[in-house]
């Protein structure tokens, strides 16, 4: 399992870097690659590889390959440049991740992530009324010019994802932005301020099977809430 893994990594990222080069000569910035899931969110966009793009970067985006996952947004766009849920996307990958904020990295050090989402809500009214809370929700993440403090701007955004999450509670991508805020807000377990907090991990784990654990039962799927 952990050689396959291995293997997909290698692939995943050896493709991407060859799409990079090429996108620095004004060509594509992504590959579609096998075997990285069949996940998919239909959105509405009339072109078929804009779909697959953004297909490919949330399935990356969830496994942690923020850069290839922003390359995949980019090359989304470049198949359709209006649409809403692709900047979403795209702001999503370039968000902090529970490693960025471990290490005390810089959020968003060249304000990509927010200008993806500004481009989001610009396009925001050809989507549906659940991709407009997606985003909406996403844009607390950014908005340091009404929550200057980022302790203040991570528990608006817990709170904005729990509340788009409870009006729509069978949509994947809401769970997800409601399992994911919590564990990118590290001050809100004890024992964090110390770098490499053995309590502050600890914490932070156990935060996040509470929350996945509830987000099995939402979703009907009780066995993989009771493994957790």
């Amino acid at each position: 399992m952990l050689r396959a893994l291995r293997l997909i990594s290698t692939v995943v990222v050896v493709s991407l870097c060859a799409a990079q080069l090429s996108a620095q000569d004004g060509g594509q910035f992504a590959v579609l690659i096998d075997g990285l899931g069949s996940y998919s969110r239909p959105i509405s966009t009339k072109s078929e590889l804009a779909q697959k793009f953004f297909d490919q970067g949330l399935r990356l985006t969830y496994g942690y390959y923020s850069p290839e996952a922003v390359a995949s947004f980019r090359e989304a766009l470049r198949h359709d440049s209006d649409n809403p849920m692709i900047y979403w996307g795209l702001a999503l990958a370039l968000g902090p991740i529970p490693n960025s904020r471990f290490r005390a990295f810089p959020d968003d050090p060249k304000e990509e992530g927010r200008k993806a989402i500004a481009a989001a809500r610009v396009h925001e009214a050809k989507g549906t009324p659940v991709e407009r809370a997606l985003i909406e929700t996403l844009s607390v993440r950014y908005d340091s010019d009404r929550y200057v403090d980022r302790d203040l701007r991570d528990e608006q955004y817990i709170e904005a994802a729990r509340k788009t999450h409870q009006q729509y509670p069978a949509d994947l991508e809401a769970a997800y932005l409601y399992v994911d805020a919590p564990s990118n807000a590290p001050r809100r377990c004890r024992g964090w301020s110390t770098r490499f907090s053995a309590s502050g991990m600890r914490c932070l784990l156990s935060r996040r099977r509470r929350m996945v654990q509830h987000t099995f039962v939402v979703f009907g799927i009780t066995r993989g809430a009771a493994l957790l």
